[in-house]
């Protein structure tokens, strides 16, 4: 069905009713109504683009009786008479065509579908000017052109909800981007401090060390100064008692000389 599908989006319609007729033979198997249902929907909506009418208009019946069990807000009867409506179109038999659109149109307001809506009056309003009743074509169309303006306000709301959805996630991840970039600028500035009060210790234990080595330096300096001006005041005096003692031997006598002449 998936395949059918594809290719009918595609406007492949030939290819779309290969597929769609190997699947219809498969759910007749199946023994499964509403799969079966689909099928003939699908199949007739490709006999509907071949122009091949009569075919489509049978297949399309065919899925309304496996159908009629099921819910009246189901959303593939509704799709089943408003495209049998339009085979009725083109077939001219108008009739039975309002009659399909009609009854597809009024399961719209169970369904709550104005997509549905919008395209169901849309195919109405071609089929009065097909027949060349001009007003009432006007009438659906201008039902049509409300409902397609209100669901272009819905969807600009959506756009504007999703814009404004959009610029908030922005501007959330802009936020946390911000405090993420602050973050890391505290983180740094910290660091920084850090390396800056290491350094003023390093800087001070430096200090300390050298100036401890200079002090030590000096004090030993000192001792060496100290030691040889004490080398000297002995070496003086040492040198000061040889001299006298000699000059003491010699200065007596003379002294006693002096004093005798």
């Amino acid at each position: 069905m998936s395949f059918g599908s594809l290719e009918l989006s595609n406007k492949n319609y030939e290819q779309a009713r290969v597929h769609f007729e190997t699947a219809l033979k498969f759910f007749e198997t199946y023994n499964d109504p509403r799969m079966l249902a689909n099928a003939y929907r699908y199949l007739g909506r490709s006999y509907y683009f071949l122009k091949k009418l009569k075919q489509a208009l049978t297949l399309y019946e065919k899925a309304l009786v496996l159908l009629e069990p099921a819910a009246e807000g189901d959303i593939t009867r509704l799709y089943c008479y408003h495209e049998m409506g339009e085979v009725l179109v083109a077939l001219r038999q108008y009739s039975r065509a309002a009659k399909a659109l009609r009854t597809a149109l009024a399961k719209t307001e169970i369904t709550g579908g104005l997509n549905e809506k919008a395209d169901i009056l849309k195919s109405i309003a071609g089929m009065y000017q097909q027949q060349g009743d001009f007003k009432k074509a006007f009438e659906f169309q201008r039902q049509h052109q409300t409902i397609t303006d209100t669901l272009n306000r819905i969807k600009a709301s959506k756009q504007i909800v999703e814009v404004e959805a959009r610029y908030q996630n922005e501007k959330k991840e802009r936020e946390i981007a911000l405090l993420g970039a602050q973050h890391q600028l505290t983180q740094r500035e910290k660091q920084e401090q850090q390396m800056l009060f290491i350094f003023i210790i390093a800087s001070v234990v430096t200090v300390a060390i050298v100036f401890y080595f200079l002090l030590k330096t000096n004090q030993k300096a000192n001792r060496k100064l100290r030691a040889l001006d004490e080398l000297k005041s002995r070496f003086f005096a040492n040198i000061s008692h040889e001299f006298r003692t000699p000059l003491t031997l010699i200065l007596s006598p003379i002294r006693d000389m002096v004093s005798g002449n």
